[in-house]
């Protein structure tokens, strides 16, 4: 594992439960954020911390927001979107009502119910 100065690589991340790899840094900070992973494998063959990840984006952690997302299911997320993105497009994009589709092999689909920015 790198020492936390080091910058970690803009992208080439194994995002296995998502079934992805080459993805991008900030997708690699959503992917443990939502599946509460302490760290993931890039190509490179090393390993990242989220904390050694939110450190090599542009700005730190603080260059991504957050929203927490509550669905009719009774299920809650928070995501990480851009920094330039204001309040209100961070709720619109997950407006009220929207349908999303939450299922990976069948189709589940859930209502947004409520909506909480977090930074």
């Amino acid at each position: 594992m790198l020492s936390i100065k080091e910058t970690a690589p803009q992208d080439g991340y194994i995002l296995p439960k998502w079934n992805e790899s080459g993805s991008y840094r900030a997708t690699a900070v959503a992917y443990m954020e939502r599946e509460a992973m302490g760290e993931v494998e890039n190509q490179d063959g090393n390993t990242y911390t989220l904390e050694h990840l939110k450190a090599s984006l542009i700005g730190g952690e603080s260059s991504l927001r957050a929203i927490k997302v509550f669905l009719s299911n009774g299920d809650n997320y928070t995501t990480s979107m851009a920094s330039h993105l204001s309040n209100k497009q961070m709720t619109d994009y997950f407006a009220i009502g929207m349908i999303l589709n939450i299922g990976t092999a069948d189709d589940i689909l859930v209502k947004v119910v409520k909506t909480e920015i977090i930074r």
